[in-house]
């Protein structure tokens, strides 16, 4: 059964990759982003210069964020290796320019996804929001540092900690958004005038530029820093909270968190 479809067009130098899996609100799926990772890994061989990123938005919704059914349920250890995190360390090293087009609203780890490319076109009023206060997970401190190298602290604290949205025109305004566009027609042209300005550029330079970005706004901690972080990280996964944001997910009801 599929459960994601990757539409491309090319004109050799842009590559436009289109997501629309109507059933589940463009889901963020191990099968799509294993999809996607091989579509952009046979882009770079192309010689494709800038790929625009963007999903058929289905009621509303750019991107329902990471399917919480992969999510164990039950787990003693901190032990699984999260699709969508390992996705993104490969999307943000990749050599060429990634452009998003957003006409959508953009909930959980697609945020992370819109966050991690290059440039950012979106219409003002949609929004998005990050979620795992509301399942329980412990989010990566790479995932967090992707927030921060976009938007200010006391943002990033107040998304996660409240779970609350943004608008597109509010990230704008803080800097996280490259253009804002008026309507869903307008996000086609503004994305491409984008990648038409970047392939006039010299592609040695862009893959230089794009490899010292993802080091150096990636999160990169001390081995006794990092070990305390992924402890808490854990402590989160392997909580009984954590079945209980998922159950209460599945059930749509408000969890009953307890801290432990």
């Amino acid at each position: 059964m599929i459960v994601s479809e990757w539409t491309c067009q090319t004109d050799g130098a842009v590559m436009r990759m289109t997501f629309c899996d109507p059933d589940s609100r463009n889901r963020l799926t191990t099968p799509m982003l294993e999809e996607a990772r091989a579509l952009l890994t046979e882009a770079v061989i192309d010689g494709v210069r800038v790929v625009i990123l963007r999903a058929e938005p289905v009621k509303g919704t750019w991107s329902s964020g990471h399917d919480i059914s992969e999510i164990p349920s039950e787990v003693t250890e901190h032990t699984w290796a999260n699709p969508l995190e390992g996705f993104l360390e490969y999307f943000r090293r990749l050599p060429i320019a990634t452009i998003a087009e957003v006409g959508g609203d953009v909930w959980g780890g697609a945020c992370e996804l819109v966050l991690s490319c290059d440039l950012i076109v979106a219409t003002a009023d949609t929004r998005m929001a990050v979620t795992p206060a509301k399942l329980g997970v412990g989010y990566p401190p790479s995932g967090v540092a992707r927030f921060l190298a976009c938007l200010p602290a006391q943002v990033v604290a107040r998304m996660f900690l409240t779970a609350e949205p943004i608008t597109m025109q509010t990230a704008f305004e803080l800097g996280a958004i490259t253009q804002i566009v008026g309507q869903e027609s307008d996000l086609e042209p503004a994305a491409r005038l984008w990648a038409d300005k970047i392939i006039r550029n010299a592609p040695l330079t862009i893959a230089a530029t794009k490899a010292a970005l993802a080091e150096l706004s990636d999160a990169h901690l001390p081995p006794e820093v990092a070990s305390r972080v992924d402890e808490t990280v854990a402590r989160a996964w392997t909580s009984q909270d954590l079945a209980e944001g998922i159950k209460a997910f599945s059930e749509r009801r408000r969890p009953d968190f307890q801290g432990r």
